[in-house]
């Protein structure tokens, strides 16, 4: 039983890893390729709000575990600002990027026949690119504390 936080700790780390990738590297692309842009964006737009909540919830899950934990040391502290970090990662997207993604998103009427260099468009392309991009260093984020947690720092 004493081992209980740990097990945690690696599942967590496992669905947040997994979850992570499957959801950016299978699931998006594959209904980009079986639906035009505009259909596609509505698919995975619609999946997008309980993505981000699973991000905020898998990352505080794991912290609250990992708190429970008896790591010390150096690396302790590298885990949670690795935590902390990914839980500020994950509020911002849920809170703060996607809202602003989906109130521009609106002012496009259809990706298919909007130009790209529409005003628009550029703006939700920026937004998209950067929510892309804090997705992978979330996704970067668990992988090292999986590592970490593999490597039996994590008892």
């Amino acid at each position: 039983m004493k081992n209980m936080p740990a097990i945690a700790y690696h599942f967590l780390l496992a669905m947040w890893v997994g979850g992570v990738a499957v959801f950016t590297f299978l699931v998006t692309p594959a209904v980009f390729r079986s639906f035009d842009r505009d259909m596609a964006g509505r698919v995975v737009g619609a999946v997008f709000p309980g993505y981000f909540t699973f991000l905020l919830a898998v990352s505080l899950a794991a912290a609250a575990v990992y708190a429970l934990s008896s790591a010390t040391g150096a690396s302790r502290r590298t885990v949670v600002a690795m935590l902390l970090a990914a839980i500020a990662m994950a509020a911002y997207l849920k809170f703060s990027l996607y809202p602003e993604i989906v109130a521009v998103k609106k002012s496009v009427a259809s990706f298919v026949t909007t130009p790209p260099d529409s005003p628009e468009r550029a703006r939700f392309m920026r937004l998209h690119a950067a929510s892309s991009v804090i997705n992978l260093l979330f996704l970067a984020d668990g992988a090292v504390l999986l590592v970490l947690a593999a490597g039996g720092r994590i008892r």
